[in-house]
């Protein structure tokens, strides 16, 4: 069953029909999220992802991002660069994109503030033919050379995406849109496989339990979401998550409970725990998918480590601002 499932997610990967990748944490990945989280800090922002998914069908689904941003009072803007990197099975198919951000903030009334993002991404995608093993290597013995042909050249191509953000003091609501020219990411020649539009709607609320010195949250409870759409892929990622410094913890659910998507596209997936903690200017979460599609008990779930170092430059005095009310991871 381990080897047909892997067999078939692999042939997924590589149809028209291929999805992003996704991160559980996904509030502890702002910019892959939505263009309009860049420069959403007190000042300059690391973030690192690494998110293994179904380790039992050989490390069916490895994501690794990397991200840096920064805000620029002088210009009320937030420009970032991001790095993301994503491999299928054994290393067969992968991607690499590097991406660029610009997001702009507007104080439009005393308590909300709108935020406008966008990015240019480029990508390189390719394949790896000596990671398969074909019928007559089989037959004429393993280690042979076989007669088969795969075109192997990568593919590059560019993309754009733009979001939007609205907040105040305890709210916050976003919309987001990648791949909004949908690039052609065939690595067979002239054939078309274009990379659909995501779109995704996310939001959340803040409910402040205890604060400490300087107005430093010390016990906080958060609600949050984020829905996206991709192609025939429908999907909701909604919990809560419970700040109690230094340490944290949630739960959240990933799918749809009720109704069917489409067909041979469940939208039962998983149940995230997580939990984590703050040193100094350093936040650290882990996170495990439970599975509770189809696939239970034979993929392993998922595991995801989020790091995040945030800091300000004190060199000189700057103007305060305020910053948007989402999760710390």
């Amino acid at each position: 069953m381990k080897i047909g499932a892997f067999c078939v997610l692999l042939f997924l990967t590589m149809t028209s029909f291929a999805q992003d990748p996704q991160f559980s944490q996904f509030f502890a990945s702002p910019l892959y999220i939505n263009p309009a989280f860049t420069g959403n800090t007190v000042e300059h922002r690391f973030v690192m992802n690494y998110r293994n998914q179904w380790p039992e069908l050989k490390s069916a689904f490895v994501t690794y991002n990397a991200s840096y941003d920064l805000f620029i009072p002088s210009a009320n803007s937030g420009v970032g660069l991001q790095l993301t990197h994503d491999r299928a099975g054994i290393g067969a198919l992968q991607y690499t994109a590097a991406s660029g951000f610009y997001a702009y903030q507007f104080q439009v009334s005393r308590e909300w503030v709108i935020k406008s993002g966008l990015s240019f991404s480029g990508y390189r995608r390719a394949v790896d033919p000596t990671k398969f093993v074909f019928a007559d290597q089989i037959a004429r013995g393993q280690g042979r050379s076989t007669v088969e042909f795969i075109q192997s050249d990568p593919k590059l191509y560019f993309d754009f995406s733009s979001g939007m953000l609205a907040y105040n003091r305890s709210a916050w609501f976003g919309f987001a849109v990648h791949h909004i020219n949908e690039p052609n990411q065939s690595l067979l020649g002239e054939q078309n496989a274009p990379l659909p539009a995501k779109y995704s709607l996310h939001g959340g609320y803040r409910f402040v339990l205890r604060e400490g010195p300087m107005d430093r949250i010390e016990r906080a409870l958060w609600f949050a979401f984020n829905a996206k759409r991709q192609n025939v892929s429908t999907q909701l990622d909604v919990g809560a998550y419970c700040e109690f410094f230094p340490v944290i913890f949630g739960v959240w659910y990933r799918g749809l409970p009720i109704g069917q998507g489409e067909p041979y596209y469940q939208n039962r997936d998983a149940v995230v725990v997580m939990a984590g903690a703050e040193l100094a200017e350093f936040r650290f979460a882990y996170s495990y998918d439970i599975t509770v599609s189809n696939l239970f008990g034979n993929v392993g779930g998922a595991h995801e480590f989020s790091l995040i170092f945030e800091f300000e430059d004190n060199s000189q005095s700057k103007p305060k601002r305020r910053i948007i009310p989402c999760p710390s991871f």
